[in-house]
């Protein structure tokens, strides 16, 4: 009879896909340091909201990452007191650090100083002098420019004169300290006149989410690894 041999070679085979990758941030522990922006004042309400509720940015931002990093435990702490000037707070800060722990401080600090009359250069010192404060603790930094005040509160448009210098100051602060770029919660505000509210220098409940967004935008930029 006729035998057929059928000689079969490799047959390739697909590898099996690549494990899902998760999304994970390199920092957990935020500690957002301020004043009352940062508190959650609310002039709505009260010039001084006394109980802080859900119109906060750290209370936003807590809520955002979460979201976003669901296999992590993320802890936003507020650590916002209304009224601080920035060349004051260097104190505060490093206690507040110290007792937290955090991997990431958030400043938004130096409205105050600028209400108070201070110099741009002045309110810059002290600026500087928080971020050093941070990094020396090893502490990771992300600082914030200020944010523009309303006609309400500045009809003249001197405050607004003075805030556009700071934040030139604290941009030459993150180019000279290794914190990354300023998160520019100025153009973020001042983009729609409809985040402040009536009384020209606290944000609204959308101001206060958007600066949430804004910090999760550079939060994700520099912290988000996949794993």
């Amino acid at each position: 009879g006729l035998t057929i041999v059928v000689s079969i070679d490799r047959i390739a085979v697909p590898a099996p896909p690549p494990p899902p990758t998760t999304p994970t941030l390199s920092v957990t522990k935020i500690l957002a340091f301020g004043d009352s922006l940062t508190y959650g004042s609310h002039s709505s309400r009260h010039f001084f909201l006394v109980e802080r509720d859900h119109v906060t940015y750290p209370t936003h931002l807590a809520s955002l990452l979460k979201a976003r990093y669901s296999n992590q435990t993320i802890t936003v702490i507020n650590a916002g007191l209304p009224g601080e000037l920035a060349v004051f707070a260097r104190a505060r800060l490093e206690s507040v650090i110290d007792a937290n722990a955090p991997d990431l401080v958030l400043l938004l600090e130096g409205t105050n100083d600028v209400n108070a009359g201070l110099t741009p250069s002045q309110i810059g010192a002290g600026l500087n002098v928080l971020v050093q404060a941070a990094v020396g603790k090893r502490v990771k930094v992300r600082i914030a420019t200020l944010t523009p005040i309303g006609l309400a509160y500045d009809s003249t448009g001197d405050t607004s004169r003075v805030i556009e210098a700071v934040n030139v100051q604290i941009g030459t602060i993150a180019a000279t300290q290794p914190i990354g770029a300023p998160v520019d919660l100025y153009a973020t505000i001042n983009r729609d006149p409809s985040l402040l509210a009536a009384d020209g220098l606290h944000p609204t409940d959308a101001g206060y989410m958007a600066i949430a967004n804004a910090f999760v935008d550079a939060i994700v930029l520099a912290f988000h690894t996949l794993k």
